[in-house]
Formats: structure tokens, C-alpha cells, sequence
């Protein structure tokens, strides 16, 4: 018994000593050390290690559209001009010529410079698809847009405004509500032998129709609002408010149908925050010494440009305007506001990556085969010249 014990140990101590030598997955298994860099490339039971010795890179830039590159290789970039819209195409071919059977390496971009970093895109063709800023900016879009309805009341003393309420709705009843009658003026309104302490409601931008409540009770008739932004509201003998209708008006109510609550942009780059809404709308910077704002006059496109680092609020208001049949006109308006983050940029880059782990294998010379090519490019996305330099174009772990 003793004798077949042994024997059974001797075997079990066997087979551990195989698997501790055939088997990967033991936490004692024996790995080399990282050396010089991250990247490792697992094959069978032991890692090639990549080295950054032994490569051949060279990158070409593409002379024409129909996609012919230069026979000359460069290994920088210097003041290239990048007009709006348009990109710079590249191919950097890297050959292996280590001992190592397989190769993991990164192309990157060392000292990048950009006249607008936001604008800047490094994107890649082959052999993946990817396209990023290379120091992005970003804008979040309020689509919660509101417009005024002017409200005419001819009361009694001591009417209350709050017991009014001003029903909408929009196409398809997608958007129903009950919105506040809130005081707009001191004076009042003259419609002809009439006189209404004047109101305005906030509602949805894209409501078209509105009824009035009072205290609950539907009075008057349904309203179009999308021609008529102005309602009066008569009382008869009973002190009771039967009579509701529209008045039509050439004037506009003041209206932001959409506006943006937050962006970030970098230190002297621009970012496109127009608005919507009625023709006239007014931008104004609570900090032009941080954003300030451009305005196109051919495109009329409203731009904030990042001036100094910092934290400043852009608004933007409309204003609208009700006039009575004696000429007088009574304006309110309706505000956004935008809070933009300006942050700054180094003035160059030290690591814009391309493509990263790519797996490179001993290049024959014979038979030209395990060449890695790599396409990219670098575009401009917004709507004026930029100016791109790059130091060097090379191979890292």
C-alpha cells in the first residue's frame, strides 16, 4: 500500500512539472520582462518582444486627386496650407527588417502644430477607418424652443391674471400644455375704443393653436397662433369671460426656436453657435475678453471665438413687438443663453497618434511581400484656411 502510494505521488509531481512547462495559464509560468515598451505579441508559449530598431518608414504625399504620390519621401511637414474643407493625403509605408517573426508598432505624429487645432482632423483610409480633432470642441443643442403670445385683457377692478391660463398645442397634439399669463407692461394697450392691460405667455416654439382657461373653464374659441400671435379677451354683463378671439398683427412675437446650452472650444478657435428663430436676433458676450463673438455678414453665420481661457456666457434674444391702433409700440423679448468653456492648447502637440499596434512581419526583399501601408490624412473642417506643421513622422511601440 505504502509502495503504491509513492508511485501515485511520483506521477501527480510528473504531471505537474508538464504542466508547468506546457501550460500558459499557470501564474508561475515563466514571462520575460517588459524591457523597453508595452507592446508584446503572444505566440505558442513565449512573446515577441517588439523592438523600434530595425524599420524602414517612409511617407509619401499625394500630389493629385486621382490619387498619385510623390516619388520624394518627407519626414516632416512644414507650414502646410489647408484650404476649408479639404485634406492632405499621405501614405507611410513601414518595412520590418528585424530577426523577429511578428512586430507590434504605433505610427505617430510628434510636434504637430495647428492654426486651429478644433478645425484640425487626422483621419486614416487603410488599414482601419478613423477620423478625430486633434483637440476637439463640442456643443450640446437646446432644441426646447419657446415664442411669446400677447394676451389683452379688458377687466373689472381686481381681476386676478392668475386665474388665467393659455391652453396650446402643436400639429398632431404631439406638444399640449397650459402655460402662465405673465405681466408684460405697465401701460396699457388702446384697441379702438377699448383698453387691455397687455400679458405675454411663453409657449413651444412650434405650437400653432391656443384656448384659454380660466379658473379650469374653457373660454372663447381655438386660436391660430401660427398667423395671429395676439389674443384679446372681452368680459360681458356677468363679468364673465365668453368672448376670446385673435387679433391679426404684422408683427412678429419674439421667438428662439433653437439655441445651444453648452460648448467648449479652444484658445483662438471658433465655433459656429447661430441660432434660430425670427430675423432679427441679437448675440452678446458677458466676457469678450474670454469668447467673443464674429458674425459672417455673407452667411450670416454667428461664430464665438475662443480669446483667453476661462468660463463666459453667450446669450441670444429676440425681441418681438405688438403695436395698438394708436401707434404705440410695446417690445418684450425672449432669451437664450450659452455657457462656453474656453480652454488652451500647447503650442505644439507631442503625440498625435495614426495608427496604433499594428502588426509588422520580417519584410522579403524578394518577394516585396509584408509591407504595411498606411493612408491618411490630415482636413480641414471649418470655413477658413488652416496652416499644419508636423516635426516627424515615426514609428514608436
Amino acid at each position: 500500500m505504502r509502495k503504491t502510494r509513492i508511485i501515485a505521488i511520483l506521477c501527480l509531481s510528473l504531471i505537474l512539472c508538464f504542466l508547468c512547462v506546457s501550460t500558459n495559464t499557470f501564474s508561475w509560468f515563466t514571462r520575460p520582462q517588459e524591457g523597453k515598451g508595452k507592446s508584446f505579441i503572444w505566440s505558442g508559449n513565449s512573446y515577441n518582444q517588439t523592438s523600434s530598431k530595425k524599420f524602414n518608414v517612409t511617407t509619401y504625399e499625394m500630389t493629385n486627386e486621382d490619387g498619385v504620390y510623390g516619388k520624394d519621401s518627407i519626414s516632416e511637414i512644414k507650414g502646410k496650407i489647408i484650404p476649408a474643407g479639404k485634406r492632405v493625403c499621405y501614405k507611410t509605408e513601414i518595412k520590418n527588417t528585424g530577426k523577429l517573426n511578428a512586430q507590434t508598432v504605433s505610427l505617430y505624429l510628434s510636434g504637430v502644430e495647428s492654426s486651429n487645432y478644433g478645425n484640425t482632423y487626422v483621419g486614416v483610409n487603410n488599414p482601419m477607418k478613423t477620423y478625430k480633432a486633434l483637440a476637439p470642441e463640442s456643443k450640446t443643442k437646446n432644441e426646447n424652443g419657446m415664442k411669446n403670445v400677447y394676451v389683452g385683457i379688458r377687466g373689472y377692478d381686481g381681476y386676478n391674471p392668475n386665474n388665467f391660463k393659455l391652453h396650446y398645442w402643436n400639429s398632431g397634439d404631439k406638444v399640449v400644455g397650459d402655460a402662465d399669463i405673465k405681466y408684460l407692461h405697465s401701460t396699457s394697450y388702446k384697441r379702438d375704443n377699448d383698453t387691455l392691460d397687455v400679458y405675454h405667455v411663453e409657449v413651444p416654439y412650434d405650437a400653432i393653436g391656443v384656448k384659454v382657461r380660466q379658473n379650469g373653464d374653457w373660454k372663447g374659441n381655438d386660436i391660430d397662433i401660427s398667423t395671429n400671435n395676439f389674443v384679446c379677451l372681452y368680459l360681458d354683463s356677468s363679468n364673465d369671460y365668453d368672448n376670446a378671439y385673435s387679433i391679426s398683427t404684422n408683427e412678429k412675437p419674439a421667438a428662439i426656436k433653437s439655441f445651444y446650452s453648452e460648448a467648449s472650444i479652444n484658445v483662438n478657435g471658433k465655433i459656429d453657435l447661430t441660432a434660430s428663430g425670427n430675423d432679427e436676433l441679437e448675440y452678446k458676450s458677458d466676457n469678450p475678453g474670454i469668447a467673443e463673438i464674429e458674425t459672417d455678414p455673407d452667411s450670416k453665420v454667428v461664430y464665438v471665438k475662443g480669446v483667453s481661457e476661462g468660463v463666459a456666457k453667450i446669450s441670444v434674444t429676440s425681441t418681438g413687438t405688438v403695436c395698438d391702433n394708436q401707434g404705440v409700440r410695446k417690445p418684450d423679448t425672449q432669451t437664450f443663453t450659452c455657457e462656453v468653456h474656453v480652454k488652451s492648447v500647447p503650442d505644439k502637440l507631442t503625440d498625435v497618434p495614426v495608427v496604433t499596434n499594428m502588426v509588422t512581419y520580417p519584410y522579403n526583399k524578394t518577394s516585396k511581400e509584408n509591407l504595411v501601408t498606411v493612408y491618411w490624412y490630415i482636413k480641414n473642417e471649418g470655413s477658413s484656411d488652416i496652416t499644419v506643421s508636423v516635426d516627424k513622422i515615426n514609428v514608436t511601440l
